[in-house]
């Protein structure tokens, strides 16, 4: 799992995941991230 900042928001890439997810927030990216990633409370 990689989380980038870039011009339009934060990328969230997820190994295993071909695309590349973009979103506006870092709470948001972490989020998407946690829960595609398999994280589990």
């Amino acid at each position: 799992m990689k989380l980038k900042k870039c011009e339009k928001g934060y990328l969230v890439h997820i190994n295993g995941l071909s695309d590349t997810i973009i979103v506006k927030s870092w709470s948001e990216a972490l989020e998407i991230a946690w829960r595609l990633g398999g994280g589990k409370v």
